[in-house]
């Protein structure tokens, strides 16, 4: 595992599919995302020789960006922030809510394959603003529907355009495609909305799952009819 530039001061590491994003800036770094559980030690080794990381910003409370948390926070000696709705999951090691539309057989197997609890992170920090991105120009904003407390980030580029981390709310792993599941569906598909209302032509999506892709027409185009009802 290793972090690989993608674009003004992004870099992007995957493990078992869910990407791990690292943010440099000067002499300091932000981590965005942590994977699973078996994930953490491997994120240590991939920052060498990066700039230190100074925080750890969780854009959901999901097993799968949040299991190794823990660990890196106290190999790090960094705090981690989540917002608030998935920050209280996250102190007692909670991830799981109840999902929307989903029967009740597919539900049970993703208990089955999946674990129940991540590593409880009782000192998590609540994520309110930008402040923590410590990025001139960068903006928090909400990704509700796939996870109640989802957040995305957007961060400015030197040539005007745009980098958009955004968690869970799309993949990118078969084309654009909606998230798995919901907890939220009417949520999930606003924020896809809210996404292709704003992204611009140029601009860098980086999802949760899936390679950063360049925005175009044809994105534009399939975010909007990802959206629809």
């Amino acid at each position: 595992m290793r972090f690989q530039h993608k674009s003004d001061g992004l870099h992007l590491a995957t493990h078992r599919w869910t990407n791990v994003y690292l943010l440099t800036r000067g002499e300091e770094s932000v981590l965005v995302d942590t994977g699973m559980d078996a994930t953490g030690l491997k994120i240590l080794h991939a920052l060498d020789g990066h700039p230190p990381v100074q925080r750890i910003l969780l854009t959901h409370a999901h097993f799968d960006h949040s299991g190794g948390a823990a660990a890196l926070s106290a190999g790090l000696g960094v705090d981690v922030f989540a917002h608030p709705d998935d920050a209280a999951l996250l102190r007692t090691g909670t991830w799981r809510r109840p999902g929307e539309g989903v029967p009740k057989w597919a539900e049970a197997l993703f208990a089955s394959m999946t674990p129940g609890k991540v590593m409880p992170l009782p000192n998590v920090r609540e994520l309110t603003d930008a402040g923590p991105l410590n990025w001139p120009g960068a903006e928090l904003f909400p990704l509700p529907g796939h996870s109640a407390g989802q957040v995305g980030f957007r961060l400015p580029r030197a040539d005007g355009g745009s980098i958009w981390i955004v968690g869970d709310a799309l993949m990118t792993l078969t084309g654009v495609s909606r998230p798995l599941g919901f907890e939220s569906k009417s949520e999930g598909l606003a924020s896809i909305r809210a996404l292709a209302g704003r992204v611009a032509e140029g601009d860098l999506l980086c999802p949760g799952h899936g390679p950063p892709l360049r925005v175009s027409s044809v994105v534009q185009a399939r975010l909007a009819k990802i959206a629809t009802p």
